[in-house]
């Protein structure tokens, strides 16, 4: 019995050390191409072909693969984290990868308190194309106090722009905010004060003022002329949203 074991296990191990000797003859540049879709269409399919033979290990763990990893069935918080998710986290935010950079950010915003290292989460995401990022960072910097009220504007009308191309609106994304929201301990909420739009003459105002503006209206056919009004809704909205999750 013990022979048929060993006998299988030397087996196993010469085909790894084939795999191995066959994957040398590839360049390695090829091979990471290969991985890439891989890794973005499953995290269980690049783990399980990383076990395969030591190279595609090896590979499997370049920054290149891990830019580009899908996290779907990784929980956003870690209550009970493993080893190897302690370390495969972090080195996926290294690498720039948007969705890992994504979730710090909400989590470090909306769960730890730490603002400043927030939004750098937030803004290295939006920078890599991350739709989600970019709309809430744009919704907390509207509901800053300072001059990044400008930028917030101006990353929501590139949002809007890009989802309206696709005929898909922001509720969209207000969802799937939502849907990280009540997968962490929520300490936190973004508060809207002032009203980005005080204008008392614009018609908009008088719907605030409770002339038909209904809050909890998603419809993404309201129209509105005044852009600041605009996101003076959506990030209310947004703000009940949390308060609804928390």
């Amino acid at each position: 019995m013990e022979s048929g074991k060993k006998g299988g296990s030397m087996e196993s191990e010469k085909k790894m050390l084939e795999s191995n000797s066959i994957l040398e003859t590839i360049p390695r540049d090829l091979v990471l191409e290969i991985l890439v879709p891989l890794a973005s269409s499953s995290l269980s399919d690049i783990c399980n072909t990383k076990r395969s033979c030591k190279t595609l290990n090896e590979l499997g763990n370049n920054s290149y693969v891990l830019r580009y990893v899908s996290l779907e069935g990784v929980e956003v918080v870690q209550w009970e984290p493993s080893p190897e998710l302690l370390s495969f986290l972090p080195r996926c935010e290294e690498s720039g990868n948007p969705e890992a950079l994504y979730r710090r950010g909400m989590v470090e915003y909306f769960c730890n308190n730490k603002h400043e290292d927030a939004l750098k989460f937030l803004e290295r995401a939006t920078n890599l194309g991350h739709e989600e990022a970019a709309y809430v960072l744009g919704i907390i910097l509207l509901c800053n106090k300072d001059e990044s009220k400008e930028w917030g504007i101006e990353l929501l009308n590139k949002v809007e722009k890009r989802k309206r191309s696709r005929n898909i609106g922001l509720s969209e994304l207000r969802n799937k905010c939502k849907a990280i929201v009540r997968k962490i301990w929520l300490n936190n909420v973004v508060c809207p004060e002032e009203p980005l739009c005080s204008t008392l003459a614009c018609k908009n105002n008088k719907r605030k003022r409770g002339q038909g503006w209904d809050l909890s209206d998603e419809d993404e056919q309201v129209m509105f002329d005044c852009k600041a009004c605009k996101w003076d809704h959506e990030r209310t909205l947004f703000h009940n949203m949390l308060c609804g999750s928390a």
